[in-house]
């Protein structure tokens, strides 16, 4: 029998073993709040990233106080009550300041934000935070505001990962909130800010507005009170995420070989490279140190040459998955290669004593051996040799390097006896052989001989075959814009037009000084044309120097001799010749650097001829009846500038066309005066005989008996050309103008071969196309009739052409009714037109682009156009047709399009780079440029102009990288296709891996039984460990009190 001592005893055991349990599991662990430990597990350590940039944080709060208990906030229906504020977080609080750090609270790490003061200022304001990568089950643990009683303006949603949030807050108020991630979860969110007028919505109360977020900050605790505060820009997003900042790659580069010559491949290879957070993506490659990436791979080893000599320092970039990079370099020694240059005179007499100089061959050269193909060799760099016959003979120079390699050159000498004229023997030195950028080279022929004489020099400084300077001094000075190996030729003339050619190798090096002198930089201006006497400048003051230019040397005549030199940057000059002049200006700064310039001036005969034209008026009009006149195939060679009529002697109006009546019967002068640009001048006249209307003559066009006769505005006869017959033709041709822009068109007694030009009354104008005249030579007698009409739109029967399908832009329509003319009674037809210089300017197109359609069988054929001249303000053009139809005249246009988009990889997961390829094609007829905007989900992410010619296809490629999951859609210029994009989940081991979103019942319980979250803190299901050991207690007690 047990007593009761001993279920006392029992009892007390019990406890004992469950407080010794208790010790064993950590009390934190079981979930108590109130102590340091109930949130173990939660990260402390914060990576915060920024356009590129990361950097570490800690969390605030040691787990033992609830982040809502910490913001502390309080409204009118609070206890206690508030200002709608937070009272917790009065030290991190500032004026006009978004505050944002990590808390550490009993539930776990919250990101909380604090806007603004609390009694601060007297401003209001508005903050919008959009974020991506919300925890699953995070929420807002603080909401300021939210509260009961009134409208809550500020707005907290949560919609899968996607929070999005407005604020609002009033004067002397804060605003913020507190979303708290999962206890012991990982994350990464990123808040994308509209700040100020950005912000998403507006707030109908004023006080709520007028204020401004000036600075957004991010704190980590320090020494302080409320810690250490790193600024972010208000414009960019921000990242947040559990752990600490990625590590960059570690770069490493060899190459092979590292002594190599100029042309011999050089293997580079960065396979060594390391990356401990994810795998390298990309190689940049800058071989020449240059700074600018010269080749990007994803192969970790390429190859290059150089091109010339010198020491080189390559660098590789890696990149990572993430866009981290590392650098790392190797130095790369170029030599030249193993080459022979014999240089020789072409001639010689017999018994003259030349120099075969071997000095100009380049590499590492042990021994120099001649044979002079006289059976005679020689050993040396340069030799002396004489020939004593007369003869062609071979000199070949063998060059061997220190490896045994060896190379040959040879020349050809010819020996003549004494009597005959040989030809001239070059010489060059260069002084410096070695120079800077921009520092000046005397180059120094005058060592080059010839029996009669050197006549001229020809200059090929940079050896591409190209003569760049002619001079009859044997010596001239060049300066170098950029660092380079270059081969300076000269070329010597004798009298009798025969050449010999010497060569000197200048190495040019940029300056060793760090950039803290440069060399200067010219620039020069002068009119492309300008009139032989006239005076004229030329313009240095473009040229720039760090210090400032000193002096400008010219010359004017490209003869390497300086003309002038002046302080001053402009300078005045005549030509008394035609030619086309270069004119070459020297700069030097105050260290004596050089740079020069050159402009080509053409220099013409000076205009002294007056313009022409062709003057048409009727021969004879009735009085009072309105008619034209106008002149046409208007040419001047410097331009006309004024067209003025006289009518009788009396003053009447400008221009290429005039509408004149007389009233008095009788014979009246029409009078154009023509004046060009120079001033010169041209007056031509013709008579017009007046009839009175009883006189019944028609010859005016009209109906001959009533000069009131509606919409008859009188006539005119036509320009004939003879036919084919020597007899003169009896041809005629009316033009009439009747109902508004209709013109008719009457031809009679027309023979074959017969040609008919009409001209189109002023009637027939529009805005900035004009239709001036028809010409038409016919292949059968007969009489004709036809009517034109033009105007600014498509006729009702024709559909227009159009940009996309035609790559033209109308301006102006034409078309030529002819009811009794086949296309077999006409032989050719010619169209003339003239278009505004201005609508050319407006549409920045060329005269090139101005094009004739000819409307057939439902489409728009192309018709030859040909450029006449330029008339006043207007081009003015003809076009050849076979047949009479609708004509367009206008301009040749790009039509730009997007016509494909598809993207290099569709299984992506959220953080992966995609690249969104574009298919742009110009279908026009003439150059254009287009923007392509890369779209995702209608935003634009990215712009590129694209440029093409007409009828060309090209592509462009974006990079963009993919923020968040979900099904997206990418789209450049309208051309869209649809992505889905994968989520990123953390696995057990820590690694990251791809997931789709999780789906969960109605309580929000996820149904994946295997996740930690979901176990208690011993790992095993049901309840947790503190749980357990209480219930263990209480049975433990109630056995007790049974057996009692």
């Amino acid at each position: 029998m047990t007593t009761r001592r001993e279920r006392v005893r029992a009892a007390g055991l019990a406890l004992l073993m469950v407080a010794s349990v208790f010790a064993t599991v950590n009390v934190g662990a079981l979930g108590f709040v109130g102590t340091a430990e109930a949130a173990a597990g939660d990260a402390s350590t914060f990576a915060v990233s920024q356009d590129g940039e990361c950097f570490e944080v800690q969390s605030f709060g040691d787990g033992t106080t609830s982040v809502e208990d910490f913001y502390d906030y309080r409204a009118s229906d609070t206890d206690p009550t508030g200002e709608f504020s937070s009272y917790g977080t009065t030290e991190f609080q500032q004026n006009d300041t978004t505050q944002m750090f990590l808390y550490n609270g009993t539930e776990g790490v919250s990101l909380v934000v604090i806007h603004d003061k609390l009694e601060g200022d007297d401003s209001g304001g508005k903050v919008t935070f959009n974020i991506t990568g919300v925890p699953s089950g995070g929420e807002w643990a603080v909401a300021d505001d939210e509260y009961s009683g009134g409208t809550n303006y500020d707005n907290f949603t949560i919609s899968g990962d996607r929070s999005h949030v407005d604020w609002f807050w009033a004067v002397n108020r804060t605003d913020g909130g507190a979303l708290r991630a999962p206890q012991g979860s990982d994350f990464s969110m990123t808040v994308d800010p509209e700040f100020n007028e950005d912000a998403h919505h507006d707030h109908p109360d004023g006080r709520y507005d007028g204020g401004t977020i000036d600075t957004w900050n991010v704190r980590t605790p320090d020494d302080t009170e409320n810690g250490a505060a790193t600024a972010l820009d208000t414009s960019q997003p921000v990242t947040v995420g559990t752990g600490g900042c990625p590590s960059a790659p570690e770069a490493d580069l060899n190459a092979s070989p590292q002594d190599a010559t100029v042309g011999e491949t050089v293997t580079f290879d960065a396979s060594n490279s390391t990356d401990d957070d994810g795998d390298i993506a990309e190689y940049r490659w800058d071989f020449d140190g240059d700074g600018t990436v010269d080749r990007t791979t994803q192969s970790a080893t390429t190859e290059e040459s150089y091109g010339s000599a010198g020491e080189y320092t390559a660098t590789v970039t890696v990149v990572d998955s993430e866009g981290r990079t590392g650098t790392a370099s190797a130095t790369v020694s170029v030599g030249e290669p193993l080459n022979a240059r014999a240089d020789v005179p072409a001639g010689v007499e017999v018994n003259e004593t030349f120099t075969a100089d071997g000095s100009n061959s380049s590499g590492d050269i042990e021994s120099y051996e001649w044979t002079f193909g006289d059976g005679t060799t020689a050993t040396g760099a340069s030799v002396d040799h004489a020939y004593g016959e007369s003869g062609t003979y071979e000199v070949t120079l063998t060059v061997t390097d220190s490896a045994g390699n060896e190379d040959t050159d040879t020349a050809t000498v010819e020996v003549v006896e004494g009597s005959e004229d040989a030809g001239p023997s070059a010489h060059l030195d260069a002084s410096p052989t070695s120079a800077s950028v921009g520092e000046t080279v005397a180059f120094d022929a005058s060592g080059s001989s010839d029996d009669d004489g050197i006549d001229s020099y020809e200059w090929d400084f940079d050896g591409d075959g190209t003569v760049d300077r002619t001079t009859e001094s044997a010596t001239t000075e060049k300066s170098y814009g950029s660092a380079g190996e270059y081969e300076t030729t000269v070329t010597v003339v004798d009298t009798a037009g025969q050449t010999d050619t010497a060569k000197r190798t200048v190495t040019v090096e940029e300056d060793d000084d760090d950039g803290d002198d440069a060399p200067p930089t010219a620039a020069v201006t002068a009119p492309e044309t300008v009139v032989v006497n006239d005076t004229f400048e030329i313009d240095a003051s473009a040229s720039t120097d760090d210090d400032g230019i000193v002096e400008y040397r010219w010359d004017f005549n490209d003869d390497g001799k300086v003309d002038r030199t002046t302080t001053e940057a402009t300078t005045v000059k005549v030509y008394n010749r035609p030619k086309t002049f270069t004119t070459n200006v020297t700069v030097v700064d105050a260290s004596g650097r050089t740079d020069s310039a050159s402009v080509s001036i053409e220099v013409t005969e000076p205009d002294d001829d007056a313009p022409s034209a062709d003057l048409h008026a009727p021969e004879k009009v009735h009085a009072g009846d309105e008619f034209d006149v106008n002149v046409t195939n208007v040419h001047d060679e410097s331009g006309v500038a004024h067209v003025h009529w006289y009518f009788d002697g009396e003053k009447g109006p400008d221009g290429h066309r005039a509408t004149v009546s007389f009233d008095e019967s009788g014979t009246h002068t029409v009078t154009v005066l023509l004046r060009d640009e120079e001033g010169n001048e041209r007056t031509m006249s013709t008579r017009v005989e007046v009839v009175a209307t009883d006189e019944g003559d028609d010859s005016g066009g009209g109906d001959g008996s009533d000069g009131n006769d509606g919409g008859n505005t009188g006539g005119y006869t036509g320009g004939t050309d003879g036919g084919d017959s020597s007899d003169e033709s009896s041809i005629e041709t009316a033009v009439d103008v009747t109902d508004g822009d209709v013109i008719e068109i009457a031809v009679t007694d027309a023979e074959s071969g017969d040609r008919a030009t009409m001209t189109f009354p002023v009637e027939n104008e529009t805005e900035n196309t004009t239709f001036d005249g028809m010409a038409a030579t016919f292949d059968a007698a007969g009489d004709y009739d036809m009517t034109v009409e033009s105007s600014a739109d498509a006729p009702e029967n024709v559909t227009a052409p159009t940009v996309e399908d035609d790559g033209f832009a109308p301006q102006a329509f034409l078309t030529v009714d002819h009811p009794n003319v086949s296309d077999e009674d006409l032989r050719s037809v010619s169209i003339t037109f003239s278009v505004e210089r201005s609508a050319l300017n407006r549409t920045d197109a060329e005269t090139d682009d101005v094009s004739l359609y000819r409307a057939t069988n439902g489409s728009w054929e192309r018709v030859d156009v040909r450029y006449v001249g330029q008339n006043g303000s207007a081009h003015e053009f003809r076009a050849n047709l076979t047949e009479l139809s609708t004509v367009a005249a206008g301009v040749d246009r790009p039509a730009m399009a997007v016509t494909d988009v598809t993207v290099d990889d569709t299984d992506v997961k959220a953080g992966d780079v995609i690249e969104v390829t574009a298919t742009v094609a110009n279908d026009g007829r003439a150059e254009g440029t287009v923007r392509t905007d890369l779209t995702v989900d209608g935003s634009v992410v990215a712009t590129e102009n694209v440029s093409l010619p007409a009828g060309a296809t090209t592509t462009v490629s974006f990079d963009h990288e993919l923020s968040s999951a979900g099904t997206m859609t990418v789209g450049v210029n309208g051309e869209t296709t649809d992505l889905s994009v994968a989520s990123v989940r953390t696995d057990e081991s820590g690694d990251a891996a791809e997931s789709t979103t999780a789906t969960s019942d109605d309580s929000g319980a996820s149904d994946d039984s295997e996740d930690p979250d979901e176990s208690n803190s011993l790992g095993q299901p049901g309840m947790g460990v503190g749980v357990a050991l209480v219930a263990l207690l209480c049975a433990s007690l109630l056995a007790l009190r049974r057996r009692n």
